[in-house]
């Protein structure tokens, strides 16, 4: 069976897409997660406001037991 993703490219809260992630997850809809998302170098770079990807992987790390269940790729974009 081929696994099911979700993506997200995030542009404001990987938060929101982690949730959104999760929802999926549950609802039977997606076995994995994918999340697009600049480093810090280019997060500097952009607009305000940008999620950056360290941070994103501190807050999974930080949550791993309780949040998210499904499982997550996350892939850094730099410039």
């Amino acid at each position: 069976m081929v696994p099911r993703s979700w993506l997200s490219i995030t542009q404001s809260s990987t938060a929101r897409s982690i949730a959104t992630f999760q929802y999926f997850f549950n609802e039977r809809k997606a076995d994995v997660g994918v999340e697009i998302v600049p480093t810090y170098g280019l997060h500097r770079q952009m607009s305000t406001g940008v999620a950056y990807g360290e941070q994103l992987i501190f807050d999974i790390e930080r949550l791993r037991r309780h949040f998210p269940a499904v499982p997550v790729k996350v892939i850094l974009i730099d410039s």
